[in-house]
């Protein structure tokens, strides 16, 4: 009898631990073909060093936009590349508090995209950098109804950085 329920307590937890499982199909995710990154057709193959930018040169470019940031001067630092240009400005001009502000509280990771050197007019060099730089921010304003607010949020902003080569 003892034995009887032993096997039928183990039957059933066999079968209810059957009956829990099910087989799940894998199914492929489609993604895009990767892109190559497209340069410019001004690119001339040259045998130039090509020197990291330091980190206090994107610190400064980061500290004059974000001193920008709001500011009539900003439409000056966006580039005629960047898709939706006016939609972005007219959303600036619209949706953002008029005197808000943004503070940068800190930056968190800097990362080089791509570097390359390209004759300018006058058969100098330029040197172009593609950096993305994380940014801890907060925006501050006062809001009419709830008084002075902070919203505070990691961006990613995309700098395309050109200099002329020294010497």
């Amino acid at each position: 009898m003892k034995l009887r329920l032993l096997l039928l307590i183990t039957v059933m937890t066999l079968s209810a631990s059957v009956e829990a499982q099910e087989f799940r199909n894998f199914e492929v995710i489609a993604t895009p073909e990767a892109e190559k990154m497209v340069m410019p057709d001004d690119i001339v193959l040259m045998d130039v060093e090509i020197p990291m930018l330091p980190r206090q040169t994107i610190t400064k470019i980061v500290n004059e936009f974000v001193e920008e940031w709001n500011n009539p001067g900003m439409r000056e630092h966006i580039s005629e590349d960047l898709f939706n240009k006016t939609r972005l400005m007219d959303n600036m001009d619209f949706k953002v508090p008029r005197y808000a502000k943004l503070r940068l509280m800190s930056i968190q990771g800097i990362q080089w995209l791509s570097q390359y050197a390209r004759q300018d007019e006058t058969n100098g060099l330029l040197l172009v950098y593609m950096v993305s730089v994380t940014l801890d921010t907060q925006n501050e304003f006062n809001d009419p109804e709830r008084g002075f607010q902070r919203i505070r949020g990691l961006t990613e902003v995309f700098f395309k950085i050109t200099m002329k080569k020294k010497g």
